[in-house]
């Protein structure tokens, strides 16, 4: 097993038991979890890292935000 594959495997299990904790109840295929679990808890992660730079950009006054109906929008400034 190469360096990569050994951090894509520890990525991997990381995903995979977050996924277990927030649905304790869940049991699936290899099919399955590659495609759903994996796949939902990489878009779970990316939401909050998109934010926490969207908060970042805000602050440094780099973009702005703008909420209209209960929805933020950002754009440069």
């Amino acid at each position: 097993m190469t360096m990569t594959q050994a951090q894509s495997a520890e990525e991997l299990i990381t995903l995979i038991l977050k996924y277990l904790h927030q649905h304790p109840n869940s049991e699936d295929t290899l099919e399955g979890i590659t495609e759903w679990w994996v796949r939902k808890q990489r878009i779970d992660d990316s939401r909050v890292a998109v934010d926490e730079a969207l908060q970042r950009l805000t602050s440094l006054s780099l973009i702005s935000a703008t909420t209209r109906n209960n929805i933020t929008y950002y754009k440069l400034k």
